[in-house]
C-alpha cells in the first residue's frame, strides 16, 4: 500500500533506513524505491522518478539517514489519511505559517510564537542522542497530552513526506524550478496546500535523523526561487490560524524583524530587541 522512495549516496545509511522499516512500518504491503543518486539528479528529479515507478497509492519520501522509533506507523499514516479526504501531506516537523522573507525556509521565527511544530531525535557530537521540540505545548517531553494527534500546518520539512500518488500527480516536484537538493519540501507543501488539501504535522510520530541539513549558498537561493514563485499567495498561515485577518501579515513583520536581527545584528543587541518586542507584544 506504500511506496518508499529514497534518494540515496550511501549503501550503510539505505540499508539501515530499510532495516528500520522492516522492523516498524507494521502489517502493511510496502515497497523501497531507491534512486541512486551521486549527484545526478535533483532531489526533485529523483523524487519524481521514484514516484513515476511507485505501484501503490500512498507515497512516502525519506532522507536515507533516518532511523524510526514508533511502530507500526504505516497503517497509523494510512488511517489518518482515510479519517480526512482532505488531509493531502503528513510529515513529522513542520511550521503553521509561511512569510515572504527572501532567506526564510519554514517561515517562522522565535518572535511568532507556536508556529513550529513537530519533534526529532538527533545526535550530538559525542554520539549522544539529543530530543529536539519543537512544540510549545509539548513541554520538552516526547508525549504530551496536551497535544492533538495531528496539526495543521502550511510547510513541512523534507526529512520525511507522505502523500498520495494522486496528489504527486496534480504537485509534482518542481524539478524545472529548484535544481539542487534544497527548497523540494518547502515548495511542494506549497503546492498541496494551495490545490486546498491539509498539510499536518504527526505529533506523535518520532524518527532519529542523523544529520541536521547545511544552510549553503544553494540553500539561499533555493528560498529566494521558492519566494519569488509564490509572491502573490506569500505570507500564508494554516488554516486553524485564529484571530483577526491582518495576523498573518503581523506575524510576516516579525519574521522579516528576526531575520534582519539574526543576520546583521549582533548576539548582545538580537538579546535586547527580541526582549523589547516580546514584551510589547505578548
Amino acid at each position: 500500500m506504500i511506496s518508499i522512495i529514497i534518494s540515496t549516496h550511501n549503501n550503510d545509511y539505505l540499508t539501515s533506513v530499510s532495516e528500520s522499516i522492516t522492523k516498524t512500518i507494521g502489517n502493511v504491503e510496502y515497497e523501497i524505491i531507491a534512486i541512486e543518486n551521486h549527484a545526478k539528479y535533483s532531489l526533485c528529479a529523483a523524487y519524481n522518478i521514484g514516484a513515476e515507478k511507485a505501484k501503490f497509492s500512498y507515497l512516502c519520501f525519506l532522507h536515507e539517514d533516518i532511523l524510526f522509533r514508533t511502530e507500526n506507523w504505516g497503517k497509523r499514516l494510512i488511517d489518518i489519511m482515510l479519517s480526512d479526504k482532505k488531509i493531502g501531506l503528513i510529515g513529522i516537523m513542520g511550521s503553521k505559517f509561511k512569510s515572504t522573507y527572501p532567506k526564510s525556509s519554514w517561515g517562522t521565527c522565535a518572535l511568532v510564537k507556536g508556529a513550529a511544530l513537530g519533534q526529532v531525535l538527533t545526535i550530538n557530537q559525542n554520539g549522544i542522542e539529543k530530543y529536539i521540540n519543537l512544540d510549545i505545548r509539548r513541554n520538552n517531553t516526547i508525549q504530551s497530552a496536551l497535544l492533538p494527534k495531528i496539526s495543521d500546518a502550511v510547510c513541512i520539512d523534507g526529512v520525511f513526506l507522505f502523500t498520495k500518488k494522486e496528489i504527486w500527480q496534480k504537485c509534482k516536484f518542481d524539478e524545472k524550478l529548484l535544481k539542487n537538493y534544497h527548497g523540494y519540501d518547502i515548495d511542494f507543501s506549497l503546492q498541496v496546500f494551495f490545490a486546498g488539501y491539509r498539510v499536518i504535522v504527526d505529533n506523535e510520530l518520532l524518527i532519529m535523523h542523523y544529520s541536521g541539513g547545511s544552510m549553503n549558498e544553494y540553500f539561499f537561493e533555493a528560498q529566494k526561487l521558492i519566494q519569488k514563485k509564490w509572491k502573490g499567495k506569500l505570507p500564508v498561515g494554516s488554516l486553524d490560524i485564529k484571530g483577526i485577518a491582518y495576523k498573518k501579515y503581523w506575524y510576516n513583520v516579525l519574521c522579516w524583524i528576526s531575520n534582519f536581527v539574526k543576520e546583521h545584528i549582533n548576539v548582545e543587541l538580537k538579546v535586547k530587541i527580541r526582549k523589547l518586542i516580546n514584551k510589547n507584544i505578548y
